[in-house]
């Protein structure tokens, strides 16, 4: 988060150092008349953001505060409550948080460009952008959702080797909460343009919606099915707030997600790559070291990926765009595989 920062800002300063002029062309040009007016202004949109960051914060809180005593009423071992936590904040939250780095830098770089591109005269390419960069932050999510849901138990044991129970503990949790990761980035996006487009306060509602439904449904989730209802409490979190996040985005801006072209296809992509990774892992580890084997599945999958991408038409020029090489000689390439936009 703090490289895509970084770049972030540097990106700023280059374009306005080649373009002379800065990207939030939608601020007014004259200020507010008198400080407590500006002063009024910056509240209205620096509290409901800071808020969106504090549920966020809240819905970790959730997990340290319910997660602990209801696993120990489930397990009747106040020992084993806490030492299941453990493994899961140190083992399955570390794991699940490493994929959003990909995408997080999408959501940031989106919302200068949303703050100046949504005047009326610009409307609809400014929902082309949006749309191009929700479908990128799905084509780049979902593999890494899906093989870190397919490969949980081997990837544990494997990054935290000096514990070898963890896996064992944790592996079925990490299973069922990768998936979430797809309507973490989803949200994380749809959160930023929201702000961007000037609708603080829409992402606040829908977090705080999110995050009673989680609590709701944790008690019960987790009396029934021991650490697995901590994921399930938590994407039943993610799934609410990233619909109503979608559908308050949908109203603000009138972007709409492709089912097909940004959901399907690149899921499909994605299933077929990690099965087939999947298998050859366990061909693998009948002949050969389990660490070899994991790195190796995983290559393949790295390049199946792509590949199954590129035959079905899966990427275009729009989405590439976002990427540091958009426009340059992979592109040309890559010409006669992209969809035509």
């Amino acid at each position: 988060i703090t490289l895509g920062i970084v770049f972030g800002t540097l990106y700023l300063a280059a374009h306005y150092r080649r373009t002379g002029r800065a990207l939030l062309a939608s601020v007014p040009e004259r200020a507010p008349n008198g400080t407590e007016r500006a002063g009024q202004s910056i509240f209205r949109v620096a509290l409901p953001i800071t808020l969106t960051a504090v549920l966020l914060s809240l819905s970790s809180f959730l997990d340290a505060g319910m997660m602990r005593p209801l696993l120990s009423a489930y397990f009747g071992d106040e020992a084993m409550g806490k030492a299941l936590y453990s493994d899961y904040s140190t083992g399955v939250l570390t794991l699940y948080n490493l994929p959003l780095v990909l995408v997080s830098p999408i959501a940031t770089a989106l919302v200068p460009y949303v703050s100046g591109k949504l005047s009326p005269s610009e409307k609809e390419r400014s929902r082309s952008v949006v749309a191009s960069a929700m479908k990128l932050t799905l084509i780049v999510i979902l593999p890494a959702a899906l093989g870190l849901s397919a490969f949980s138990y081997p990837i544990l044991a494997f990054v935290f080797r000096s514990d070898s129970a963890l896996a064992q503990n944790v592996g079925g949790a990490l299973s069922l909460l990768a998936p979430s990761l797809a309507l973490s980035a989803l949200l994380t996006l749809a959160t930023a343009v929201l702000q961007g487009a000037g609708r603080e306060g829409k992402p606040v509602l829908a977090l705080g919606i999110g995050i009673a439904v989680k609590a709701l449904l944790m008690p019960p989730l987790v009396a029934a099915y021991g650490t697995l209802g901590v994921p399930l409490a938590t994407f039943a979190f993610y799934a609410v707030s990233c619909a109503l996040s979608l559908a308050f985005l949908y109203r603000a801006t009138g972007v709409r997600l492709a089912l097909w072209d940004a959901v399907l296809r690149p899921l499909f992509c994605s299933v077929a790559a990690v099965a087939l990774a999947r298998m050859t892992y366990g061909g693998l580890c009948l002949w050969t070291d389990s660490v070899v084997a994991l790195l190796l599945a995983i290559g393949q999958a790295a390049l199946l990926y792509p590949s199954f991408l590129l035959i079905l038409r899966g990427v275009g020029e729009k989405e590439l765009a976002f990427l540091p090489f958009g426009k340059g000689k992979i592109v040309r390439v890559l010409q006669p595989f992209l969809k035509k936009t």
